[in-house]
């Protein structure tokens, strides 16, 4: 399964301090972002309709969208990140959109090794 990039634009375009509040993560708001109640360094800009959502760990020097911030603090894969973010569930079976091929092999002939004999062994 490829995920398009519509889906992963929607995934960053998510509000991430009401997708963590929904998951039971408590926030403190601090101006025009919020802070983790456990981690006071990270800070998560509230995102507005066709911003994309940010987030950035002072004491780490770590950042970045949405997606990474899933992936890193709650474990996901990239694919898992997207699915949480949209609420949606996404087949990952992988199927190809081209029809396989099917190879011919010539048979081998068998060859005939032929070895000069030397009189003095070298």
């Amino acid at each position: 399964m490829k995920l398009t990039e519509e889906q992963i634009e929607r995934a960053r375009m998510v509000n991430l301090p009401d997708f963590l509040m929904s998951h039971g993560v408590e926030l403190k708001k601090t101006g025009r972002s919020y802070v983790m109640k456990e981690h006071d360094s990270l800070n998560i800009k509230d995102n507005g309709p066709g911003e994309a959502g940010k987030w950035y760990r002072f004491s780490t020097s770590e950042g970045g969208d949405n997606i990474s911030f899933v992936q890193q603090y709650m474990n996901c894969s990239f694919v898992e990140a997207v699915e949480l973010l949209n609420n949606e569930r996404y087949d990952r079976e992988f199927k190809p959109q081209y029809k396989e091929r099917e190879y011919r092999r010539e048979p081998v002939k068998p060859s005939e090794i032929i070895i000069d004999e030397n009189e003095d062994m070298k």
